[in-house]
Order: C-alpha cells, then structure tokens, then sequence
C-alpha cells in the first residue's frame, strides 16, 4: 500500500508568470513481509499560467483560501497519477498551461472541504499487471521511434525534429485511462507532442519563408521534397489534433463525432482506456511512416 497525506498548503515562489502553490505531502509505502516500510516528506508544486487565469475568468474578490483550493484538484489528479506509475518525486512542479485545455475550470472548489490531513492512497492489488505491460511495451515503440526519427535527423542537421517541451507528456503513454477526465487530460498532452515539431529546422530544411507557416504544413512540404507517395502521417498527426481540439468541451459534436470515426471509435466513447489505445497505435503508425521517410532523407 502507498499513501500520500498533504501536510500544508501555502503560496509558492515559481519562474514562471502565474499562481504558484506548495503542497508539503508524506509518502508512506507499506511493505510485505518483514521489509522496512518508507516514510518521506515531498514537495510538490502546482503552477498555474497567468494566461490560464485569466482565461477561468475568476472573480475578482477570490480569498487566499479559494485561490488554494482552486489548485488543489490539480495536486490530488498529478499525484494519484504518479502514485500508480511508481514516478513521485523529492520535488515535482506541475505547470498548468494554455497547451493543457483546461477550459473552462473544469472542477467545483465547493466540493474541496479538506486539504491539509487529505489522503491520497493506492493498492497494488488495484493493479492491472496485464494492462500496464500492455501500456508499457506500446509506450516503449512510441519512444523508441521518436528517439530513432531524431536520431537520423541530427546526423544530418545536428538539430532534432521532434520536439518534447515537457517530460510529463511522455508519462501520459505508460498510463492506463480509467475516465472521461483523465482522457480529456491525455489526448490534450498527445495533441501537445503530435504539434511540437522543430519548426526553425523544418523552415530551413524547406527554405520555407512565410513567417506564420504552421508545423504541419511544413512537415508536408519535407515529406513531399522526400518522394511522391502520399504520407499517412500527415493525416494522422492531424486527426488527433482535430480530437484534442475536442476536449474536454467541444460545442461542435459533429466534427468530433467524425474525426474519432476515422480511428473507428464510437461517439460517445464509452470505454476510455480503449479508445487512447486506439489512438496511441495510431500515433505509432505515424511514427513508423514518418521513419520510413526520414530514412530515404538520411540517406
């Protein structure tokens, strides 16, 4: 058994621009047999962008104890989270940012009655063994893929093509998907991978001048100067991009319903865990193409 109790919460010093909050927890892990438990005191530390804030449209006459709580469900969702991965850190600093879609704020503060002695446990037994070797091998080949797509991208331009702004988003493909919450939260961190791409590079690789030219447009203009076959790729970078756009609020269920038909997914989605495999072996497929092609270029 592993537990984490939030011992305080209090208003933090962060680099960025926005509302920072530490939460001074304990992890406590229960071992079997005759093994020494663990007990450590960890830090973590939720941000939250100055662009995001603004983008809730709080009031204006917020308490320091609302201003907490607002963060709170954000803290107790990221350390479940690393609780089940077996990733909790000494310090950890979660960023909340325009790139996560958290709009609108999507948690009601009124239903945060207790913060400090608050408890977060989790089961071994609770476990999927199978699930999470599943998970963990489809994660590794995604890894494994980006790694060696930048790895011949560098031999040749000493520069990468895939981009990984923030670690977190990478755990997200080790992780099994329980909810409608915790889907919305992933897809929204695959969409920020699948856009993250070396812009700078694929401007110069293209000799491409327009200032506003965007990622993909310019990925197409590579992968098309490589050879005439039509590139999947391109199609399945954007159809999981036109998804994350969709949640966790989308007024315009038509173009979502058709964008998830495309990976043959239902709507509404009904088994979580499914569809973000669904999606993340599509993901993959794209990767392998994208390869492929990068192997013809480095040539």
């Amino acid at each position: 058994m592993e537990k984490v109790t939030i011992k305080t919460a209090e208003f933090g010093a962060t680099n960025y621009n926005g509302l920072a909050v530490d939460y001074k927890i304990q992890y406590q892990k229960t071992e079997s047999g005759f093994l020494k438990d663990t007990v450590k005191e960890l830090w973590v530390k939720i941000t939250i962008s100055h662009f995001v804030l603004i983008g809730w449209q709080l009031p204006d006459n917020m308490t320091v104890d609302q201003l907490i709580k607002l963060t709170f469900p954000f803290a107790v969702r990221f350390i479940t989270e690393r609780l089940k991965d077996g990733t909790l850190k000494e310090f950890e600093e979660i960023i909340i940012s325009r790139e996560d879609n958290f709009f609108p704020y999507p948690y009601d503060i009124n239903k945060v009655k207790k913060i400090e002695g608050y408890e977060i446990s989790v089961s071994e037994n609770n476990i999927d063994i199978g699930k999470r070797i599943q998970t963990n091998q489809l994660a590794d080949s995604i890894i494994e893929l980006r790694d060696n797509i930048n790895a011949l991208i560098y031999h040749k331009h000493k520069d990468i093509l895939l981009k990984l702004g923030q670690e977190r988003n990478i755990l997200n493909f080790f992780r099994t998907i329980d909810n409608q919450e915790q889907f919305s939260y992933a897809i929204s961190t695959l969409g920020n991978l699948v856009n993250d791409l070396n812009v700078s590079l694929l401007k110069k690789i293209t000799k491409h001048k327009e200032k506003d030219a965007k990622s993909f447009e310019l990925l197409e203009i590579f992968l098309s100067s490589i050879d005439s076959n039509p590139i999947e790729t391109i199609e399945i970078f954007k159809t999981i991009n036109r998804i994350r756009q969709g949640f966790p609020i989308h007024t315009d269920k038509t173009e979502i319903i058709k964008n998830l038909n495309k990976f043959n997914i239902e709507y509404p989605i009904t088994n979580h865990d499914k569809a973000w495999k669904i999606i993340l072996e599509k993901y993959k497929i794209g990767l392998e193409k994208l390869l492929i092609k990068t192997k013809k270029y480095a040539a």
